[in-house]
C-alpha cells in the first residue's frame, strides 16, 4: 500500500489538517500516514479512524510524496534527524513549527547531501481546528504545481495567504498567528463588562459572541472599511460614542499596535535562536 502524505507529529494542528483533507476529498483515509510518540495516539488514530499511525519513523515512510513537520520547535532538529533516512529527496516538506527558518530546515534536512528541499513554511492559526482558519506560508524550490496543491491543502483549514518574502511571516504572526487570542481578550472584557452591568455570565457570553460573529460578517459582505462601518453606527453624542471616546482616550489603537509589535520583535528572536 502507497501513502501519499505522512504528519511527523499527531497533536491539534496536525488533527485539523488531517480532519481538512478528508472532508475535502483531497487524500483519502489509505492515503495518510502518522508518526507520534506517544503509543496511545497512535492507537486512537488506528482505532477511531482508521488510519495507519506508527510511533517510529519506518519504509513506509519513503511512498509519501508530501511530508508535514507538526512537532514543536524545540525539538524539531531532533526529530527531523530521526526520519530523515526515510525520507525522499523529492518530498515536499511542509513545515508548521514557528520560528524554524527554510534555511535551518534546509541544512537540518539535506544533512551534509547537496540536496535543495522543496520546503514550506506555514503560520496557521487555531481556528483551523474549526475549519475557520487563516493561514499564511512562504516556500522555497517549488514549483507550479507543488504550490497550487499546498494552497489546496492549508485551503481546507480556511482562508490561505502566500507571502512574498520570508520575513512577512513574522507580522502574519503578529496578526492571524496571535491574533485569535487578542479577539479572545476582548470577548473576555466583553463579558466581564457586561457582567458588572447585571447581565448574566451566559447572558452576556450569547451577546458578545453572535455580535462578533455579527459584526464580522457584515464586514465581509458589505465590503466597506472597518472605519465606514465604525462610523455608520455611531451617532454624534450617542451610547457607542461615549464607548468609542474611552477607547480613544487610553490610546486603544497604539496598544493594538504596541502589542502587535511585541509579537512581531518575539518571532524574530525566535527565529534566530
Amino acid at each position: 500500500m502507497s501513502f501519499k502524505i505522512a504528519f511527523i507529529g499527531a497533536g491539534n494542528m496536525a488533527t485539523a489538517i488531517v480532519k481538512g483533507l478528508l472532508k475535502e476529498n483531497l487524500y483519502q483515509k489509505e492515503d495518510i500516514l502518522l508518526f507520534d510518540q506517544q503509543e496511545e495516539t497512535c492507537q486512537k488514530w488506528i482505532k477511531e479512524e482508521g488510519i495507519q499511525a506508527y510511533t517510529q519513523a519506518n519504509e513506509a515512510l519513503r511512498n509519501c510524496d508530501l511530508v508535514v513537520l507538526a512537532v514543536k520547535p524545540q525539538v524539531m532538529q531532533e526529530v527531523v534527524m530521526s526520519y530523515l533516512p526515510y525520507l525522499k529527496d523529492d518530498s515536499l516538506i511542509l513545515s508548521i513549527a514557528a520560528g524554524i527558518s527554510l534555511d535551518k530546515l534546509n541544512t537540518w534536512l539535506s544533512n551534509d547531501k547537496n540536496v535543495s528541499r522543496k520546503i514550506v513554511r506555514v503560520m496557521p492559526n487555531t481556528p483551523c481546528l474549526v475549519g475557520q482558519g487563516a493561514s499564511a506560508y512562504f516556500a522555497m524550490n517549488l514549483s507550479e504545481a507543488d504550490n497550487v496543491w499546498v494552497q489546496r491543502i492549508l485551503g481546507s483549514l480556511g482562508v490561505v495567504v502566500a507571502c512574498q518574502k520570508e520575513s512577512e511571516l513574522d507580522a502574519v504572526t503578529a496578526l492571524s498567528g496571535s491574533g485569535p487570542a487578542y479577539v479572545f481578550l476582548f470577548i473576555e472584557s466583553l463579558i466581564k463588562g457586561a457582567v458588572s452591568l447585571g447581565l448574566t455570565e451566559q447572558d452576556s457570553r450569547t451577546l458578545a459572541l453572535q455580535t462578533l460573529k455579527g459584526a464580522v460578517a457584515l464586514m465581509s459582505e458589505s465590503g466597506e472599511s472597518a472605519e465606514v462601518l465604525r462610523q455608520k453606527v455611531t451617532s454624534k453624542g450617542g451610547t457607542t460614542a461615549a464607548a468609542l471616546g474611552v477607547f480613544e482616550q487610553s490610546g486603544f489603537k497604539q496598544i493594538v499596535s504596541e502589542a502587535m509589535s511585541a509579537a512581531d520583535k518575539r518571532s524574530k528572536e525566535l527565529s534566530q535562536m
